[in-house]
């Protein structure tokens, strides 16, 4: 045998078996024909350059529950004068301005509750500034029905005789005519208990009771009718021969809205002849979400 042979084929086995080993360790192993076969795999294997690197899950903010028509109607707690039974998320503030001489705002605590002032502005040096002061509980925030309490303190600063203090309590009921809210019917009753008075007290207990509708027209304009009515019950029982009614349209969005309608005495069942269409009447509201 050749001795160039023989070296030849010692070197060609070393070099055979060196690449095996190294196969191997790198979990595969080329066979005779230069297939790869499986090896084992001591660790794992390197990430390939350029790869992107693993993501950490982010945050993400909780699911917000209040309905969509509250948040994209900056007017949806209210409709003329009666209140709903939609409140606010945690944070919002509101101004509100009734005639440019009724004005007043709210800011809601938590998603059920919130709290608002209002006062007429003095005209005159002698004139009684009224104020009430309203505080609004959700109670029941299930489907499409909404029902929540109500709070209130009025009274009068005036002088002599002219000073009382009076508290009372309410309910309102709304039922969402869809499932985002945007239109609605709506119930309120509520009473007012005197307790206090500069002429005396009394035992009668005035009440107030209202129906209303808010129905979208467009993403921007909403129809807004109400009814309100009264009765008088304790020493002195009697019922209001009379209704109020309010109509006309809400124009807005998140931030602003703005009622145009009139307000009409029925009285009786009689039409007045002077304003057939009502008392023009202007409103509007401006809010400020949690974040904006």
């Amino acid at each position: 045998m050749n001795f160039r042979n023989v070296f030849c084929g010692v070197l060609v086995g070393v070099c055979y078996s060196a690449t095996a080993y190294a196969d191997n360790q790198a979990g595969t192993q080329e066979g005779p024909l230069g297939y790869a076969q499986p090896g084992p795999a001591p660790y794992a294997q390197p990430q390939p350059y350029g790869a992107p690197a693993p993501i950490a899950p982010m945050a993400t903010e909780p699911v917000s529950t209040v309905s969509q028509g509250i948040l994209d109607d900056a007017g949806s707690g209210g409709l003329w004068l009666s209140p709903t039974a939609l409140l606010a998320p945690a944070g919002t503030w509101t101004f509100e301005d009734n005639e440019l001489f009724f004005v007043g705002g709210s800011y809601s605590f938590t998603d059920q509750f919130t709290m608002s002032m209002h006062t007429l502005i003095p005209l005159t040096d002698e004139f009684a500034s009224p104020y009430i002061i309203t505080g609004k509980f959700g109670l029941i925030d299930q489907g499409q029905l909404r029902l929540a309490m109500t709070g209130n303190v009025f009274g009068i600063l005036g002088s002599g005789n002219d000073d009382f203090f009076s508290a009372g309590f309410g309910g309102v009921a709304s039922y969402c005519l869809d499932v985002k809210c945007h239109s609605l019917i709506n119930g309120y009753i509520g009473a007012l208990a005197l307790i206090n008075s500069g002429s005396g007290s009394s035992a009668s207990i005035p009440i107030v009771f209202s129906g209303g509708l808010a129905q979208k027209l467009s993403n921007r304009v909403k129809l807004i009718v109400e009814v309100d009515g009264g009765a008088v019950v304790g020493e002195y029982d009697a019922v209001g021969d009379g209704l109020l009614a309010w109509y006309g349209l809400r124009f807005g969005n998140d931030f602003i809205g703005v009622n145009v309608g009139f307000a009409k005495p029925i009285i009786d069942g009689n039409d007045s002849e002077v304003l057939p269409m009502g008392l023009p009447w202007v409103n509007f509201v401006y809010r400020a979400l949690p974040g904006s």
